[in-house]
C-alpha cells in the first residue's frame, strides 16, 4: 500500500522518494525509510536471532501472559532512538503483555495505534490517550466500507438441542486420541443447543443451514443477479473447531454438486485452519482464484485478513468477545469496485453492502470486552493433566486435593457410563469408590507444610490413581470428553432478515428526509404536497444527496427494509427490471411522509396512468402514436418528468415523433403525460 500511494503534492509515487522494505536484514532496514514488520521479527533482529526461524503468522501473536520477553542480557543492534515513528496495526491484540519490551525499548518514538476494536488493555497500554475516532459509519459513508444486511435462519435442534435415541447409530470420537468407532446408542440422551458442534454433532442440522443458504443465495439475497452456482457470492463460514469445519465442507460439497453437471470443482469449497497448511496462500487464493467460492474457518480469517470480494459471512458457531465478533464480521465489510468484483464473482454487479447469515443467534445478545487479567485468572486453576502432574511431584495442598476432586467428581456425574465402567476394570476400583475414600480421608489430613516433606496420609490416599498411568489417561479421555456425530432430523423453525436492524436503518433514512424537507427541491414538492411536476434532475439530484450522505442508502435497500420491517404487509417486491427505477423514490418519500400507506414502484402502474392520460387528450391518437407515447410513458414511468432534450436516450425515433404529434406543445405534453402517471401510481 505504501508503494501504491501516490504524494499529495505532486502525485509522485511514494517509494520513488522514500526507500519502502519489509524486515528481512538489519542493513536493509538501516537504509529505509519505512521498515515493515511483525513484532515477532522485530525482536529477532534486534536481538541478533536469525530471522528464518521466526514464526510470524497470526496465531503466534498471542502467547501466554508469562512468556514475557526480555531484552536484558541481549546485544542491541537497533539503537533505542532508532525509529521517529512507530505505527502499530491491529493494537487490540493482546500481544503487549508479551512483546511490549520491544516497543518500550524504541522509548523516543512516537507511536500510534490502529484498531477497529479497542481493549482495555490497547487503551492502557496508550495511557488512555485516545487521538481520533473514525466509526463504522463513517467509513460506509465514505464509501471505505459497505454495511451488513442480518439474514437469520432458526433450527430446531439449532434453538432447542435434541435427543440421540436409543439404537441411534453414532460416531463416537475421543477429543483426545482422535480414535473413533461407530455405536448404537444403548439408551435416549438429550443435548442441549450449547453442546452441539462440541459434545455432538448433527449432520442434518449441518445439511440443513447450508441447504437453506444455498436455496436463498438467487431467490431472496442476489435476486438481481444471474443464477449461477460456480460463481456464488465468495462466503466465509465460522465454525466451533477444526473437526466442524470438516462437517461442514462435507455437506457443502453434498449440498452443491446436483448443480454441476460435471462434478464440484476441486477448489469450491475448503478449509482454512492452522492444521489445513499454508494459511497465507489459501487466502490469497480465496481472493483470487474463481473457483475458490466457499472458506471455512474457525478464527484464523477472523482478523487481519483482507479478501474485497468476500460477500456473504455464515456463522456457525456463537461468539461472546465482543472484540473478536467485531473483527469476524468485519472480513466481509471491505469495499470492491464494480471491475475488480467482477474478476472475482463474474455474475455479480457491485457490493453495495454484505450479509450475515447468523445460523446461531450470535447477532442476537450482548457481547463482553475480555479483561486484561483473563489469561492470568485461569492460570491459578491448572487443567486435570497439568494437575496430576503437580501432585505426581509432592505439590500436595489442600487447594489442588480440593481440586482434583471437584474435577473427578464432575467426571464421576457426567462421564459416558461405558467408559466409567472401563475405567473401573482398568483401576480395579470405580470412580465413585476412589471419592467416597477420598471424602473421609480429606477431612483427617494433617496441615500440608512442605513439597519436601513426606505429606505421607496425603500420598497413600491419592497414589491407586496417579500411580496408574493407563487409568489417569482414561480419566483425562473422560474429562476431555467425546464427540458424538449423529444424522438425525431437523427442521426450519423461522428464518428471514434481520427486523431490528431493519428499524434502525429506516429510522436513519426517516431522519434524513425530515431534516431535509425543506432543503432538497424534490422532498420539499412531496412533503408539502404541491401540484408541481417531478422531474428527472429533481430525482437525479436528490439521489446524489441521499448517496452522498450515506452511500448505503440505496433505492433497492431502503425498499428491501422497508418490507422487512412492515413484514410485507401493503409492500410490493421490486421486480430485476424495476430496481433501478429512479421513480422508485418518489413512491419511497410519499410512503416515509405516510401520505400512503402502500408501497408500489411507478413503472408498474404507468399503463392505467397512461390510459388514462390518452382517453383525455383533445385529439384521437392511432396505433402507431398509442404505441410510440406508451413507450415514452413507460421511460418516463422509471426517470420522472423529461424533456425532448432528456428523451435522447430512447433514440431520435422517439423524440421526432412526439414533435410530429404535438409540434411546438411537446415539451408540455410530456409534462402532462408525467402529472397522469405519477398521479395515478400514487
Amino acid at each position: 500500500e505504501f508503494k501504491n500511494y501516490s504524494l499529495t503534492e505532486n502525485n509522485t509515487k511514494f517509494d520513488t522518494i522514500y526507500q519502502v522494505s519489509r524486515l528481512k536484514n538489519i542493513d536493509e532496514a538501516k537504509s529505509s525509510n519505512v521498515v515493515i514488520s511483525t513484532i515477532q521479527r522485530l525482536f529477532a533482529t534486534l536481538t541478533g536471532q536469525s530471522l528464518e526461524s521466526i514464526n510470524d503468522d497470526e496465531e503466534s501473536f498471542d502467547g501466554a501472559q508469562s512468556e514475557v520477553i526480555s531484552l536484558e542480557n541481549s546485544t542491541k543492534t537497533l539503537a533505542p532512538d532508532f525509529f521517529d515513528l512507530i505505527i502499530i496495526d491491529e493494537c487490540h491484540r493482546s500481544i503487549y503483555g508479551k512483546w511490549q519490551e520491544v516497543l518500550k525499548y524504541f522509548h523516543s518514538a512516537k507511536v500510534i495505534g490502529l484498531t477497529a476494536t479497542p481493549t482495555p488493555e490497547a487503551y492502557a497500554f496508550f495511557n488512555k490517550n485516545k487521538v481520533a475516532d473514525y466509526t463504522f459509519e463513517d467509513s460506509v459513508k465514505d464509501g471505505v466500507n459497505v454495511a451488513p444486511i442480518i439474514y437469520r435462519i432458526k433450527t430446531q435442534i439449532t434453538q432447542e438441542g435434541g435427543a440421540i435415541e436409543i439404537n441411534d447409530e453414532v460416531e463416537k470420537t475421543s477429543k483426545i486420541t482422535q480414535e473413533t468407532q461407530t455405536i448404537k446408542s444403548k439408551e435416549r440422551t438429550e443435548y442441549s443447543s450449547t453442546e452441539l458442534n462440541r459434545q455432538v454433532v448433527n449432520l442434518a442440522q449441518i445439511r440443513l443451514i447450508i441447504t437453506r443458504f444455498k436455496e436463498i443465495i438467487y431467490s431472496t439475497l442476489y435476486k438481481d443477479r444471474e443464477p449461477n452456482f460456480a460463481y456464488i457470492p465468495k462466503t466465509l463460514i465460522f465454525a466451533e473447531n477444526d473437526r466442524h469445519a470438516d462437517n461442514i465442507i462435507n455437506q457443502i460439497k453434498e449440498v452443491f454438486a446436483p448443480e454441476f453437471k460435471n462434478g464440484l470443482p476441486e477448489n469450491f469449497v475448503q478449509k482454512i485452519t492452522c492444521k489445513a497448511g499454508n494459511s497465507n496462500e489459501l487466502i490469497r487464493q480465496f481472493r483470487n482464484n474463481v473457483e475458490f467460492r466457499i472458506a471455512v474457518t474457525v478464527t484464523l480469517v477472523a482478523t487481519g485478513t483482507d479478501v474485497k470480494p468476500l460477500e456473504c459471512v455464515i456463522f456457525m458457531r456463537d461468539v461472546s468477545s465482543a472484540v473478536l465478533y467485531t473483527q469476524m464480521k468485519g472480513r466481509g465489510c471491505r469495499y470492491i469496485d464494480d471491475e475488480k468484483l467482477k474478476q472475482a464473482t463474474p455474475n455479480a454487479t457491485s457490493k453495495d453492502h454484505f450479509y450475515i447469515i447468523d445460523a446461531i443467534g450470535v447477532t442476537e445478545h450482548e457481547k463482553k470486552i475480555p479483561n486484561i487479567n483473563d489469561k492470568n485468572q485461569k492460570e491459578l486453576f491448572p487443567n486435570l493433566a497439568r494437575l496430576f502432574e503437580l501432585l505426581s511431584h509432592g505439590n500436595l495442598q489442600d487447594e489442588y486435593i480440593t481440586l482434583l476432586f471437584n474435577r473427578l467428581s464432575k467426571c464421576a456425574n457426567k462421564g459416558d457410563k461405558e467408559e466409567l465402567q472401563r475405567f473401573t476394570i482398568i483401576a480395579g476400583f470405580s470412580l465413585h469408590s476412589f471419592l467416597e475414600v477420598l471424602s473421609d480421608k480429606i477431612k483427617n489430613f494433617p496441615p500440608f507444610n512442605d513439597i519436601n516433606e513426606a505429606n505421607q496420609e496425603r500420598k497413600e490416599a491419592l497414589n491407586p490413581l496417579l500411580t496408574n498411568t493407563i487409568a489417569k489417561k482414561q480419566i483425562l479421555e473422560i474429562n476431555a470428553g467425546f464427540i458424538k456425530t449423529i444424522d438425525t432430523a431437523d427442521i426450519v423453525i423461522s428464518e428471514g432478515f434481520s427486523k431490528e436492524e431493519a428499524k434502525s436503518y429506516i429510522e436513519s433514512f426517516e431522519q434524513y428526509l425530515d431534516e431535509n424537507k425543506d432543503k432538497i427541491e424534490a422532498l420539499k414538492i412531496i412533503y408539502n404536497a404541491q401540484n408541481i411536476t417531478i422531474t428527472h434532475d429533481m430525482l437525479a439530484d436528490l439521489q446524489n444527496q441521499i448517496l452522498t450522505f450515506n452511500p448505503d442508502f440505496k433505492t433497492s435497500r431502503i425498499w428491501e427494509n422497508y418490507k422487512i420491517l412492515n413484514e410485507g404487509k401493503g409492500i410490493e417486491s421490486l421486480k430485476k427490471d424495476e430496481l433501478t427505477a429512479l421513480t422508485n423514490l418518489i413512491s419511497l418519500v410519499r410512503f416515509a411522509y405516510k401520505q400512503t400507506s402502500t408501497l408500489k414502484p411507478i413503472v408498474r402502474g404507468y399503463l392505467s396512468g397512461f390510459n388514462l392520460y390518452a382517453g383525455q387528450a383533445q385529439r384521437p391518437l392511432n396505433p402507431e402514436q398509442t404505441e410510440l407515447l406508451s413507450v415514452i410513458a413507460k421511460y418516463i414511468a422509471q426517470n420522472g418528468s423529461l424533456s425532448l432534450k432528456e428523451l435522447k436516450p430512447l433514440g431520435d425515433n422517439y423524440r421526432l415523433g412526439i414533435i410530429n404529434i404535438f409540434g411546438d406543445q411537446a415539451n408540455q405534453e410530456l409534462e402532462k403525460l408525467a402529472k397522469f402517471i405519477i398521479k395515478e401510481a400514487a
